[in-house]
């Protein structure tokens, strides 16, 4: 996993919003960790990064098989996936070790964003290539279980890259530049979370930037912190102390907005959104 690590003091501080050049001049990534406010640890080990784990082969229920039309199926001799959120038009790449291949090893079911089915690709030899349909939302990865078939790895591209198990790195709270799945609201619909900069803070007043997610459906959180080089502040945190200023962040279809009651101007940072889409 590529990132820098760096402090929050050496975030660009500037009245206008970071750009996705300056995010690039900032190498991969920032982690921040285990940086500490009145001698209490705010908030957890944080790494902002621009990947997810590599292997998107997870989880899996054992004793079912997507049957030729995209329905669940009993089948002791197989194991399939959940539905896993895929791109449309996309290479992905199908591997796995095995010392008997057969004709048919694997299954890669696709569906639209309804999650009805479109179509299904037999695996019969690795590493495999699949280009998703330009309609697909979703697939659903099975493979037979009555053979040894080890190392599974379904990756984004078209070329296998060295295995990692699924979810390697699930006890990390990962933090991205791009948009990332995270959980599942009350409602069934997928959680994201982004990271978006917002520059330096206003002086008593607030500002807008534009965060770029498409489809902007419930804003379950919006939080995110801030720095000016010796003290460190969060977003939407409370404070008892008026004078120092509240920090509110909130978020429309287009912007996330930062509107606070003190001259912050001096403070710089991120807001971290987390929500579902509308499609």
């Amino acid at each position: 996993m590529a990132y820098i690590k760096t402090d929050w003091e050496n975030l660009p501080s500037t009245d206008t919003p970071i750009t996705d050049a300056a995010l690039d001049n900032m190498e991969n990534g920032i982690e921040y960790n285990d940086q500490r406010l009145n001698g209490t640890k705010p908030m957890g080990s944080i790494v902002v990064d621009d990947v997810n784990c590599k292997n998107m082969y997870g989880p899996v229920i054992t004793g079912i098989i997507m049957n030729n039309s995209g329905v669940e199926t009993a089948n002791s001799d197989w194991q399939s996936t959940l539905y896993i959120e895929v791109n449309s038009s996309t290479q992905y790449c199908y591997s796995y070790t095995t010392n008997n291949p057969q004709s048919v090893m694997g299954l890669v079911t696709e569906y639209d964003s309804s999650k009805t089915f479109i179509r299904q690709t037999v695996v019969n030899t690795t590493p495999q290539t699949i280009t998703t349909t330009s309609t697909t939302k979703y697939v659903r990865l099975s493979n037979r279980v009555d053979i040894n078939m080890t190392n599974i790895q379904f990756e984004l591209g078209s070329t296998a890259t060295t295995y990692t198990p699924y979810k390697a790195f699930e006890n990390q709270e990962i933090y991205s530049l791009g948009e990332r799945k995270i959980g599942t609201w009350i409602d069934g619909k997928p959680i994201y979370r982004k990271v978006v900069g917002i520059g330096s803070l206003p002086n008593n007043t607030s500002k807008g930037v534009e965060h770029n997610i498409s489809n902007l459906g419930y804003v379950v959180s919006v939080s995110g912190p801030v720095t000016n080089g010796s003290a460190y502040r969060f977003i939407n945190s409370a404070s008892t102390n008026s004078s120092v200023g509240i920090i509110e962040g909130f978020a429309d279809a287009t912007y996330i907005y930062i509107r606070d009651n003190a001259n912050l101007s001096d403070y710089s940072g991120y807001a971290i959104l987390e929500y579902t889409k509308t499609s």
